[in-house]
């Protein structure tokens, strides 16, 4: 996941200094180098694992760059209030307070159409987002090896279907 696009985060290491912040996505730089970084120290385990079992197969998603599509281009996807700000909050430039959460009496910032927002309440995706990255994974694009090549869209013979 690209911690430095989390709205939480954004919040709590929230910094004057522009130069910490992507300038296409305005996410935290060093925050989504560290999500890279152990993304990358994992791939390099999971490899080892392939190879000391060779019979099994171990799917790896990769839900950073999955994500990272809407926080690239939000409207492209429908994201037209943006990829960091969240849905139901208690105000702020990302509409997020740490001790006020979606829910709180206090916390009464809820938009009317959570499907143009990729956070709902700051630590989690919307359901248009979760969609995007689900389809994203299922249809093979990031995941290693690719989900599509390894798993059959046909019906198995060995299944017992039952027609309606």
């Amino acid at each position: 996941m690209p911690l430095g696009c989390s709205t939480a985060l954004l919040t709590i290491f929230m910094d004057s200094n522009k130069e910490d912040y992507d300038p296409i996505t305005g996410c935290i730089n060093w925050l989504n180098q560290f999500s890279k970084n152990y993304n990358k120290l994992l791939q390099m385990e999971l490899h080892l694992l392939r190879q000391l079992h060779p019979s099994i197969t171990i799917i790896y998603a990769d839900y950073y760059n999955a994500a990272m599509q809407f926080y690239l281009s939000p409207n492209t996807y429908g994201f037209t209030k943006g990829a960091l700000v969240a849905c139901c909050g208690a105000g702020g430039p990302y509409n997020y307070k740490l001790f006020e959460l979606c829910g709180d009496p206090t916390a009464r910032n809820i938009c009317s159409d959570p499907s143009i927002y990729a956070s709902w309440d700051g630590m989690h995706f919307t359901e248009a987002a979760y969609k995007l990255i689900a389809t994203s994974l299922l249809e093979g694009n990031f995941t290693f090896p690719p989900l599509p090549k390894i798993c059959s869209t046909s019906l198995s013979p060995n299944v017992n279907h039952f027609d309606s």
